[in-house]
């Protein structure tokens, strides 16, 4: 349970550098309290003990006002300051300086301060932390009657506590940061999938849309046009009857309907496409070695159309006219030449007496 809301929490957040302030905020809060029930089991001066849950609640008041005004970058900054200047200097020294293994926190210091998102901010947090640590280093060395002297039973366990803290939080770290940027890149990759899907078929229909053909005309059909690819524009006749008399659910209904025939001819492995090209009009990207043949499938489409039934309205007659040119015919100049010419078709077979298909 508390897994899955942590995971909702850090999931929620805007950038990486939120993510890993969380989460550095909450190992550095469970360092502070493991330090300071360490230096209650080692007996360490109480001043140190209290500088250590001193410590704990400035890590919790840091990430309540995180939490508050969600100025992130700003605590973000706060904390390495805090880590550099103020926690890991005093504890060091109370800890045995050298002796202690505070040392090794200071690395994590200089870790800590490279995952700050602005570049230059980076830089100067790097700066001050190296700088803090070897400053702690120098005066320890110069000044050792400020250092709290401890035995060496004291630092074995020192040692020895600090080697299991820092184990399993970097080991459960990283190894939740790998999650995390998996669920990430999931939730990325499945957005990039919906962003592709809008832009490339129409929602209502699940055929391609308009753009798509477009682009798919111009960069692929164009340059393989002598390849045997026809253009079949087709629309629903008196579509907006259909709409004024039984509504626009019923109308949405027959687009599905006609939409389905078209998609159950395309064959997506020769080129072929089915395109909702706008309100009632449909393409269909044909592949064939004739005329005649893809004359022949687009027949097989008006004539599937034309048997649409609904058994609640079953006055209701459903019919196509259409339009069907060669895409290699010298006569087209261009893209927009075949689109005009078979829309021309399209309007001839209308004139004509509809439910029929006007070829070149």
């Amino acid at each position: 349970m508390f897994q899955e809301r942590l995971d909702e929490f850090l999931r929620k957040q805007d950038t990486l550098e939120n993510v890993f302030f969380w989460v550095t905020l909450g190992l550095v809060g469970l360092a502070s309290f493991m330090s300071a029930v360490s230096s209650v089991v080692e007996k360490l001066p109480g001043s140190t003990v209290t500088f250590c849950f001193f410590c704990f609640l400035c890590v919790v008041l840091l990430g309540v006002l995180a939490k508050i005004t969600q100025k992130i970058s700003f605590c973000y900054v706060a904390l390495c300051l805090l880590m550099c200047g103020i926690i890991l200097p005093l504890q060091f020294f109370m800890y045995g300086a050298l002796n202690s293994s505070i040392i090794i926190y200071f690395f994590g210091s200089v870790f800590l301060c490279a995952l700050h998102e602005k570049r230059a901010t980076r830089y100067m947090l790097i700066a001050f932390a190296i700088v803090s640590g070897e400053a702690s280093f120098v005066v320890s060395w110069l000044h050792p009657e400020w250092v709290t002297n401890i035995d060496a039973e004291t630092t074995f366990i020192d040692y020895c506590a600090t080697y299991l803290v820092l184990s399993i939080c970097l080991g459960a770290t990283t190894s939740y940061l790998l999650k995390l940027y998996a669920l990430n890149q999931k939730d990325k990759d499945e957005l990039l999938e919906k962003l592709r899907y809008l832009a490339e078929k129409d929602p209502l229909t699940d055929l391609y849309n308009r753009r798509h053909f477009i682009d798919y005309l111009s960069k692929t059909v164009w340059h393989d046009r002598k390849d045997g690819y026809y253009v079949f524009m087709y629309d629903i006749d008196n579509f907006k009857e259909i709409n004024d008399t039984y509504g626009h659910p019923f109308g949405d209904m027959v687009l599905r309907g006609v939409a389905t025939i078209g998609r159950s001819v395309e064959d997506a492995c020769k080129g072929e496409c089915a395109v909702r090209y706008g309100g009632e009009e449909f393409i269909q990207l044909i592949r064939a070695s004739s005329m005649e043949m893809a004359f022949a499938k687009a027949e097989y489409i008006r004539t599937q159309v034309r048997g649409i039934a609904y058994a609640d309205k079953p006055e209701m007659v459903i019919s196509i006219s259409g339009g069907l040119v060669c895409c290699g015919d010298e006569a087209f100049e261009s893209q927009n030449k075949i689109l005009s010419g078979v829309d021309a078709l399209l309007y001839k077979a209308k004139a004509n007496g509809k439910n029929q298909i006007c070829k070149e």
